[in-house]
């Protein structure tokens, strides 16, 4: 049964790695069930147990680091843009009235 579960358990890492957004979804939820199940088993004190403790760890490290390197990119992005609107407004501006010193 242990060994099952840890099969089970790599097969969803490796959906979650590679798969579509679909198949991500449930092999999230399959790993979730999964893991709630090791976890809770006295097998967690297994070699076996503690990776799967210290991947669990990693996975939730990484997707909240990947959310906060989102969101920084987010608020770049958009200073970056606010930057060239507010830049190519200047020079419009100037155009204009370059135009309009050039022509008195």
């Amino acid at each position: 049964f242990i060994m099952q579960r840890g099969n089970l358990l790599l097969l969803c890492v490796a959906v979650l790695a590679n798969g579509s957004a679909h198949d991500k979804t449930v092999a999230a939820g399959h790993y979730a069930a999964l893991l709630e199940q090791v976890l809770s088993s006295e097998d967690r004190v297994t070699p076996v147990g503690k990776v799967t403790v210290m991947l669990t760890e990693m996975l939730t490290k990484g997707k909240s680091e990947l959310a906060e390197a989102k969101k920084e990119q987010s608020e770049y992005k958009t200073y970056c843009e606010t930057t060239i609107g507010d830049a190519q407004t200047s020079i419009d501006e100037l155009t204009i009235s370059q135009d309009t010193l050039s022509s008195s």
